[in-house]
């Protein structure tokens, strides 16, 4: 039996996992390559792919070596390394990482995530009435795949630096109202009292930067 008389179920496999093999060698070789532009690759090929068998098997090779990449990472510093040091005999042992292989966070949300939250909220003042105004009328950028506002780009604006600017872009897009007032809601435990929040006033636009002087 030659090559190309093998089933073409066996050539999809193994060209899967060649394709595998060259994507978790770019990942460690070339960390300029972040590992969202690495990911593109498979995304066309299971969105585009004809064959609903060779998706289901592209998907489950994705997500095995995905694993196998995510364990060793986590694991490289506390485990893997000083089990390899005392195997070998070798207390300088080091394992090769890559600082762009997971997102800052990704380990951080799979290993303690707290039960406090907080977030920032904008008030418009209309005639000594205060009206919660909706993050993504603030921003009016739209962003690929995923919600700005929900991975907490609002909160740029509490700090202090920036109230001048928010301010004035505030009194330009909205000038129906007469002032603005940016707040800090925060929950204490979601867990145990979800409906339970202090909040705290971070600063007032009109004491910072008044109308007047944000009109063109």
């Amino acid at each position: 039996m030659t090559f190309d008389d093998m089933p073409i179920s066996f050539c999809q496999i193994l060209g899967l996992l060649v394709f595998f093999t060259v994507w978790a060698i770019l990942i460690f070789l070339f960390p300029a390559f972040r590992i969202y532009t690495l990911t593109i690759p498979p995304i066309l090929i299971v969105n585009f792919a004809k064959e609903q068998r060779l998706r289901d098997c592209f998907i489950n090779y994705f997500v095995v070596i995905w694993l196998f990449l995510f364990f060793y990472y986590n694991t490289r510093s506390f485990l893997l390394e000083p089990f390899l040091r005392g195997a070998f005999r070798n207390p300088t042992l080091t394992l090769e990482g890559n600082k762009f292989l997971f997102p800052p966070a990704g380990p951080i949300m799979f290993y303690n995530v707290n039960s406090a939250f907080g977030h920032h909220r904008v008030l418009g003042i209309k005639n000594e009435e205060a009206f919660e105004l909706d993050p993504h009328d603030i921003y009016l950028t739209r962003t690929f795949f995923y919600d700005n506002v929900h991975r907490g780009v609002l909160g740029e604006i509490g700090d202090l630096s920036n109230a001048p600017s928010f301010c004035y872009t505030m009194y330009r897009r909205m000038p129906e109202f007469d002032d603005f007032v940016v707040t800090l809601r925060v929950y204490p435990s979601l867990t145990t009292s979800r409906y339970v929040y202090r909040e705290k006033l971070i600063y007032h636009c009109g004491k910072i930067l008044p109308k007047v002087q944000a009109k063109p």
